[in-house]
Formats: structure tokens, sequence, C-alpha cells
């Protein structure tokens, strides 16, 4: 083989070799933009999973609040007519006292 030859040959080497380099290169950066759009996809899926977790957290929250509310409404207004009922009675009774604590005072007088 003669130099020249020789010469030729590692020049095309060297050429295939900067070829493959910057092919390789080209896939790489490739494979990384795949794979940052993949990140950007699944960072946005797992955003909406998260928004609508705190949405149905919320609600039920909201909702358990309100239950809870409407209960003590009710307990509080089942009291207040117990206490209503109660002071009426008593009411009843005082009046009668004083009548007869009246008659009493007037009879005796």
């Amino acid at each position: 083989m003669a130099k020249v030859e020789i010469l030729s040959q590692i020049k095309k080497a060297e050429e295939d070799a900067k070829g493959l380099v910057s092919k390789a290169l080209d896939e790489k950066k490739l494979k990384v933009q795949e794979a940052k759009e993949k990140a950007r996809v699944i960072k946005k899926t797992a955003e909406h999973e998260s928004d609508e977790y705190i949405e149905k957290t919320r609600a039920s929250v909201k909702e358990a609040i309100e239950k809870e509310r409407e209960e003590i409404l009710a307990k509080g207004t089942e009291e207040a007519e117990l206490l209503k009922a109660r002071s009426s009675d008593k009411l009843d009774e005082a009046a009668d006292f004083l009548v007869k604590e009246f008659e009493r005072a007037v009879i005796d007088a």
C-alpha cells in the first residue's frame, strides 16, 4: 500500500468518525429535548391532578363544615326551645306565687 492510499484511508476514517460523533451529538440533543418535553408533560399532569385533588378536598371540607354548622344550629334551636319552655313554666309559677302572696297580703291586712 502506498503512503497516499494509507493517508487517504486515515482521512476517510477521520471524516467517518467526525460524522458518527456529529450524528451522536444530534441524537443526544434530540433525546434531551424529548426528555424535557416528557418532564414538562409529567409536571403539567401532576399539577393538574394536584389541583383536582385540592378542589375535591376543598369541596369535601366545605360540605363537612356545612353539615356540622347545620347540626350545631339544630342543636342550638332545640336547646333554645327547651329553655323557652322551661322559662315559660317558671314564669307561670312565679305569677301564681305573686298572686297568692298578694291575696295573702290583702286578706291579712
